[in-house]
This record gives structure tokens, sequence and C-alpha cells, in this order.
């Protein structure tokens, strides 16, 4: 009786054991394969966590000699296209960077991340930096969703506030050991199917995609979330805006003067590391909705702009902030597609005067 029960669990373990290895081969083939399609073609996984994408190598190693960067918060994930940077500047590749919840901070921190983790053939040859009042002020305050995915998930560093704002600071061995566990674990079925989407959109001409297919390379092939969306209605973008528990209350309220000090030294400390790598910065004042707009106190983005035009110095700096109009918005802070259209358009034109670029 011993020995039939020791067979059953036997093999009961063996065909465990079986399984367990043929699933590692899987995702061993599968994250060889998801390297390579991010090598060659490049990739945007994690729709609805993008500051991850901060974490991988294939995105970013070797790709910074002729990249154009697109940095920011989800305003300019949304405003400005990749795809149109690409057309209009042949030599150069465009990779989005704009996050979700995105800020200033957030933005020293991937540079930085960037460059000491992927290294500096990974610093971008041109920076277009999107930035609004609640990206400069840092709003809403807080632990960073791209601050908690480097604690949790980057092998080589975590985050230490400092008293110039977060910094990155060593590992420990186990602690490396855990975060790369943990995001081979748990964070690699997005990663794979943004790899055939990346692929799929190289090898599926639109003329021959359904709309299916269309929707799904959407989906997992783009860095866009709302191009696909309807817009909200402008009573629900007006109470939305109005809501007591809104991070728009913070943003109205914002003091400039207050923190003029810590902003000026945020500006510094990007204009330090575009000067020492040799990156071609280039900062456009993204548009608000007009019912954004209304909203401040006399005087107050007025001197929100003022204190971004002094730290800027004489770097390119173009204002867009009345450029669309309600209709072009899909909600109170993001660009509709057509909205973007135009958006990219200007900006685009606005690089190339400022490089010397000849027109296509």
């Amino acid at each position: 009786m011993f020995t039939r029960d020791f067979r059953k669990l036997r093999a009961a373990g063996g065909a465990i054991l079986a399984v367990l290895l043929v699933c590692v081969g899987v995702n061993a083939a599968l994250l060889g394969l998801t390297r390579a399609v991010e090598v060659r073609y490049g990739s945007y996984p994690w729709k609805n966590e993008d500051w991850l994408r901060v974490l991988l190598p294939t995105l970013w190693s070797g790709h910074g000699q002729n990249r154009i960067l697109i940095a920011g918060g989800s305003e300019a994930r949304e405003d400005l296209l990749y795809e149109l940077f690409d057309e209009s500047f042949p030599g150069l590749r465009t990779f989005h960077g704009g996050q979700s919840q995105g800020t200033f901070e957030q933005l020293m921190l991937t540079l930085e991340y960037v460059e000491r983790v992927h290294g500096r053939s990974a610093v971008p040859h041109t920076l277009v930096l999107g930035v609004n009042l609640r990206f400069v002020a840092n709003l809403p305050r807080g632990r960073s969703p791209l601050f908690a995915a480097i604690d949790k998930y980057s092998p080589q560093f975590r985050v230490q506030n400092g008293p110039d704002g977060p910094r990155l600071t060593d590992k420990g061995l186990l602690d490396s050991v855990l975060a790369r566990m943990r995001f081979l674990l748990f964070k690699q079925s997005p990663r794979y199917l943004s790899a055939v989407a990346s692929v799929g959109e190289y090898a599926l001409p639109e003329d021959h995609r359904s709309a299916g297919i269309t929707s799904w390379l959407q989906i997992y092939g783009s860095p866009y979330k709302y191009q696909e969306l309807p817009r909200m209605t402008p009573e629900d973008i007006r109470a939305g805006i109005s809501r007591p528990t809104s991070f728009w209350v913070p943003v109205h309220q914002w003091e400039p003067d207050a923190d003029a000090p810590a902003i000026r030294r945020q500006f510094a400390r990007l204009l330090a590391f575009t000067r020492e790598h040799g990156v071609r910065l280039y900062v456009v004042n993204l548009p608000e909705n007009v019912w954004v707009r209304d909203r401040y106190q006399f005087g107050r983005y007025e001197r929100y702009e003022a204190l971004v035009r002094e730290s800027l110095g004489n770097t390119p700096f173009l204002d867009l902030r009345t450029m669309l109009g309600p209709d072009e918005f899909y909600d109170a802070g993001h660009a509709t597609l057509p909205g973007a259209l135009r958006v990219s358009r200007r900006v685009i034109d606005f690089v190339r005067d400022h490089a010397g670029m000849a027109r296509r």
C-alpha cells in the first residue's frame, strides 16, 4: 500500500515538475523573442503602468544617439504624437516617454535612471518636454508610481528623498534578487502582448487590417490611452474639475512664489544634465482646457509661466496654452486625436525652426 501511494506521489510530482519545466521553457522563449523585438522595433508595454518602461534596457540601451525622447506627464503622452515626429525627422527615431501622473521630479529620476542603468548610449539626442503647471509643481504630491516601481522592481536602485529632491541609492544583493524575481514573475505578460503588437504594426499594412486588429494593435502597441474613446461631455468635464476631491483643486490653489526656489533648482538640474550630455532640449507649455484656465486666481498662472521662462533662460520655449478649443479635449487635460495632430505639427515646426532642420 505504501509503495503504491509512493509511486502515485512520485508520478504526480514528476507531472508537476514537467509542467513547470515547460512553463519555464515557454517563458524563456517568449522573453528572448520579446527582447529581440524591443531592440529592433521598440514597444509600448504596460499601457496603464507606463512608468515601468524605464526599467527595460532593450528600450533604452544604445538607442540614444538618434533618439527624440518625448517626455512629460500624461498630457504630453496624448498631445504629442511620436509617429508624426518619426515622419518629420527621418534621421531620428522617436520614443514616447510620457508618464501617467508624471511630474518634474519623475522626469529627473527617469533621466538619471536611464543614464546610470542603461548607460550614456541611452541618453537621447533630443528631448521634447511637454510641461504644464501641474507637472512643474509636482502635483499630486506624495509617493509617485515611478518611485514605487523602482523600489519594487529595479534590481539596481531604490528612491530616497534628499535635500534636493528624490535621488537614486543602491540596493543590497537580497533586495536586488527579489526585485528581479518580482519583475520576471508578475510583469511579463503585457510585455509579450506588446511585442506581438509591435511586430504587427510593421508586418500588417493599414489597408490589410480589420477593425478588430486595428483596435487590438491600439490597445497593446500604442502608448496612447484615450484616442479610441468617446469624448467626455462638457458637463462631466466641468463637474470633475469642480469636485472637492479632484486633483485640480491643489493645482488651482498652488502658489508659484512659495515653491519658486525649488522650481528653479529643478530646471537648473535639467539644464545641467542636458548640457553635460549634449542633449537638445525643447520645452512646450501644453494646451489647457478653457474650463481649467478659468479657475486660476488672477495672476497665479502668469507667475508660474514667468518662473518657467526665467528658469529656462535661452532654452527654446513654445507656449501653446490657449491653442485648443474645448471640443479638442477628451477630458479636462488631454487632447483628442484631432487636437493632438494640430499640437504635434506645431511643435514639429518649432523644433525644426530652432534646430535648423530642413522640412520634408
